[in-house]
């Protein structure tokens, strides 16, 4: 599972792991927390919680091609096609990203932040190459660190590369607190990235 750090409250989508949830009260049934990704309009504002890892989280060497992998030949995802069209001074990222990270191959995939909010309280996600070659998704969180989840180009899964954190949600209509929810972000394979929340965090 990828790794998560924390961040404040205060975000929700704009274009581009196991917490706990207070549940909503009796009869909210309007009420809803609308999430989205790229161009999707949605509301969530949140804070990171918690703190998630997986194998392909730790940056370093590349592990070694799997023989399934290397046997099948199969091109690689659309989605990887981004590292071919030239950085954009919108592809750097504010924050300086670890030294494992190839800077020049840092693109854009996209942010989420609240609405009518400070743009200090937006959330940007990256995907970038590692020194040793492996394709990341990495997420910039306020006032934290980094999320980033990393693979080899041969063994991009079938579902995307994806990242849990939590986050601090509120109801569209009233703005009250939903209690925590958990996050995810998933880029795909045909180069889509979707944002949303995996049910109340308990």
């Amino acid at each position: 599972m990828p790794a998560s750090r924390r961040m404040p409250p205060g975000w929700g989508p704009t274009p581009g792991s196991t917490p706990r949830h207070r549940p909503a009260p009796a009869g909210t049934g309007r009420r809803r927390v609308l999430l989205a990704a790229g161009l999707t309009a949605a509301v969530l504002l949140g804070a990171l919680g918690g703190s998630q890892l997986s194998s392909t989280t730790l940056l370093g060497a590349a592990p070694a091609p799997s023989a399934t992998a290397s046997a099948a030949g199969t091109p690689p995802p659309i989605a990887l096609t981004i590292f071919q069209r030239e950085q954009m001074p919108e592809d750097v990222p504010a924050v300086p990203l670890p030294a494992e990270f190839d800077t020049t191959t840092v693109r854009a995939l996209g942010s989420m932040g609240a609405v009518d909010a400070d743009p200090a309280w937006t959330t940007y996600y990256y995907t970038a190459r590692t020194t040793s070659t492996m394709v990341c998704l990495i997420v910039l969180p306020p006032a934290a660190s980094y999320l980033s989840t990393c693979t080899l180009e041969q063994d991009f899964p079938s579902t995307g590369l994806r990242l849990y954190w939590q986050a601090q949600g509120i109801f569209a209509d009233t703005g009250a607190a939903t209690g925590p929810v958990n996050t995810f972000l998933t880029w795909r394979p045909d180069g889509s990235v979707e944002v949303g929340a995996v049910g109340a965090a308990g």
